[in-house]
């Protein structure tokens, strides 16, 4: 994508697509993407999120922080079957100082 000024000039150019790291609600979800960090590369993923209003959100800065609050932090998978006492586990961090409530929350190893 290149943004052109009125005499045809780029003025700035993002490359970006199905690959990768790119807000996946972004592409045919009905979101569109909306550029957040400012600091960072243009050309970054992690610089841009889904825009917080279907349709897009031109105009105006999103309300919804979309910055994730409950992490995934550690994660350990044995495959040693044999040893019982090596079960696998997941570590989720809360990045926030209130508690949250993930009871409704599952994981699974399928589709």
């Amino acid at each position: 994508m290149i943004l052109r000024d009125i005499l045809g000039r780029a003025i700035a150019w993002v490359s970006y697509g199905d690959d990768g790291f790119w807000p996946a609600e972004a592409d045919g979800d009905g979101f569109s993407l909306e550029r957040f960090d400012l600091h960072d590369d243009v050309n970054n993923p992690s610089a841009w999120r889904r825009s917080s209003a279907l349709k897009g959100s031109p105009g105006f800065v999103s309300e919804v922080n979309l910055t994730p609050i409950v992490v995934l932090s550690e994660i350990y998978a044995s495959s040693d079957k044999a040893n019982l006492e090596s079960n696998d586990w997941i570590e989720f961090q809360n990045t926030t100082d209130t508690a949250i409530d993930i009871s409704g929350w599952r994981v699974t190893d399928s589709a």
